[in-house]
């Protein structure tokens, strides 16, 4: 089987030349559509051996993105952007999935790392046999058909450049009355990133009301929680309507979080345990940011543990907590405090 990369790009030229060098180890084709580099993006593109299509931005992601798909020639496809790397070893995994045949899948799914700690799933391989193609002109993704397989690559997104209003502004620029629930979602999402809180929180409202995709409503939720107290409200109705549908850690946390404002610490310890020990569901294709199970959630519990008295339990999860991650201030601090305690013993 063969596999072509198909990549959309503007002005990358900081990035490109990385890129490529790592698709070039699994690609057979680099079908690169730039859609009006500058800066040479192109040129170099082109003398790393990727066939540069020139496709005019017309803001819509999908639309570049399946210009691209209808370029290629192989047998499947693999989308990339410009700022993301393979490392070697998930290089050699993508070389051993290519060697089985994508174990015949017509879509493969990876991991898709942001950041040290957050992630989630992607489409990422599909067959390119003309059905295959994104939707959404901002937040595109693929549906989901057929033979779906998850392989265990990585793909590692290193952000060059901030968004800012760009993919709001797409947005605004169309009727939200006609968007589905997972444009609303995403539409309520770029509100709230950008302080724009009473629409996000109406925005949010609707999408929550379709009954839609279970992560979604859950991270949803939470985003809605977030900009009612951003706003001064301080509601806690949306986090347990979250619950209905998937307990996170992240979820969990937010609840724990409620009742520490409120200095019910033996809840909050409650809700900040049960974090550290939920499903994250990311194998329903959630964004997990492992923070919240981890040092977000030890440091809250740490305190908890102090503020109820139990001195023990606090210092032994400081020293945990420290042990766990010694280059954080908060996590140095509390170990500090322990080593005093367990002096004046």
């Amino acid at each position: 089987m063969t596999l072509s990369l198909t990549l959309i790009m503007k002005d990358e030229s900081k990035t490109i030349a990385n890129l490529l060098k790592c698709a070039s180890v699994f690609c057979d084709e680099l079908v690169v559509v730039d859609t009006g580099s500058t800066d040479g993006s192109d040129e170099i593109a082109k003398s790393m051996g990727a066939r540069v299509i020139y496709f005019p931005w017309q803001n819509d992601f999908s639309l570049a993105r399946n210009f691209a798909i209808k370029n290629a020639t192989c047998d499947y496809g693999i989308w990339l952007d410009a700022d993301d790397f393979v490392s070697e070893s998930d290089c050699e995994k993508i070389c051993r999935l290519k060697r089985e045949d994508f174990l015949h899948a017509d879509i493969v799914m990876m991991k898709y790392r942001v950041s040290p700690t957050f992630s989630y799933y992607r489409e990422r391989i599909f067959r390119l046999d003309g059905t295959n193609f994104f939707s959404g002109f901002v937040h595109e993704a693929m549906a989901q058909k057929g033979r779906v397989v998850r392989a265990d690559a990585e793909i590692l997104h290193q952000k060059q450049k901030p968004s800012g209003r760009r993919n709001l502004d797409i947005y605004l620029a169309h009727d939200s009355d006609k968007f589905s629930p997972r444009e609303r979602y995403y539409f309520a999402r770029e509100l709230y990133y950008n302080g724009r809180y009473a629409q996000a929180s109406e925005q949010m409202s609707k999408f929550l009301a379709t009954g839609s995709f279970a992560p979604n409503l859950v991270d949803g939720a939470i985003v809605k929680y977030r900009a009612d107290k951003a706003s001064g409200k301080n509601e806690v109705k949306d986090l347990f309507f979250a619950l209905s549908h998937g307990a996170t850690p992240e979820l969990c946390y937010e609840i724990g979080g409620w009742f520490f404002d409120r200095r019910d610490y033996k809840k909050a310890k409650f809700w900040y345990g049960a974090a550290m020990i939920a499903d994250d569901m990311s194998g329903e294709g959630a964004f997990c940011d492992e923070r919240y199970k981890t040092i977000f959630a030890m440091l809250q519990l740490t305190v908890c543990h102090f503020r109820l008295g139990e001195i023990k339990e606090a210092c032994k999860l400081a020293e945990d907590t420290y042990r766990l991650f010694p280059d954080n201030e908060q996590a140095i601090c509390n170990k500090s405090w322990a080593d005093s305690v367990q002096n004046l013993q």
